[in-house]
């Protein structure tokens, strides 16, 4: 989320999430994992964006691509940090599924006939929209996480739990880019399984949960959440050397 280091500093921080199109013509950025994804790339926004802000890394290779960044910027949503400084909760696998749809699926009608669904399946509907320490445990504890939300499967990568994405149609809100994006960063392919609420939810999910779902490789997790620490204490030691005081 944006926020600022304090009233009296002109600098915005932009993290986590596709956000990078919300500070716009801000002056004074500094970006850590956000990502494209949502509104327009303007050229006179491209050359401020890369006139006036600092960019520790960007969410993969496609964000870094259109804002025609080094390619060695593109390392991961920083999402993945809650495998090293939120601890997992230490849960016995109970072989559950979990479903997490996207916060605006979880907020309408589509959302509420969809943890119907997962009712009747006896599968754990998460809402994202709750609480981090409920949200944690729940995802923690399955086997399998089928996700509409691309901080389910960032968050259950992180917790080294196999992943489903699903992309549900009457949902206006979500983006295959940004999904693309973090899929290339973390070397995975974004293959997604199509849900219509209305027509064959239940089926749907039932496929989706024969799948051994997505993880990242080991060596692949473990490099890009070396690579994003190495910049966060970059960022720290920058901000102790007062970079960001003017």
């Amino acid at each position: 989320m944006p926020f600022r280091f304090n009233l009296a500093d002109p600098w915005l921080f932009v993290g986590i999430g596709t956000i990078l199109n919300w500070p716009m013509m801000h002056g004074k950025v500094v970006v850590f994992g956000a990502g494209l994804g949502y509104g327009e790339v303007t050229p006179r926004w491209l050359q401020h964006a890369r006139a006036q802000w600092k960019f520790y890394c960007v969410r993969g290779p496609l964000t870094a691509r259109i804002l025609q960044l080094d390619p060695g910027v593109a390392i991961a949503d920083p999402g993945l940090l809650v495998h090293r400084y939120v601890p997992a909760p230490q849960l016995p696998r109970s072989g559950s599924i979990a479903v997490v749809p996207h916060w605006a699926t979880a907020d309408s009608r589509c959302g509420d006939a969809l943890a119907r669904t997962c009712d009747e399946l006896r599968y754990a509907f998460v809402d994202p929209r709750h609480e981090v320490d409920d949200i944690l445990p729940a995802l923690a504890g399955s086997d399998l996480v089928l996700t509409e939300s691309l901080h389910g499967a960032i968050v259950a990568d992180a917790l080294r739990v196999p992943w489903v994405p699903l992309r549900i149609r009457r949902n206006p809100h979500t983006s295959p880019f940004k999904w693309e994006d973090w899929c290339a960063s973390m070397e995975l392919p974004y293959e997604p399984t199509d849900l219509d609420v209305d027509e064959g939810t239940c089926a749907a999910l039932q496929r989706a949960s024969q799948s051994r779902g997505f993880l990242s490789h080991p060596l692949v997790f473990e490099q890009r959440i070396e690579a994003l620490e190495q910049r966060l204490h970059t960022f720290i030691r920058d901000v102790t050397d007062g970079l960001f005081n003017c």
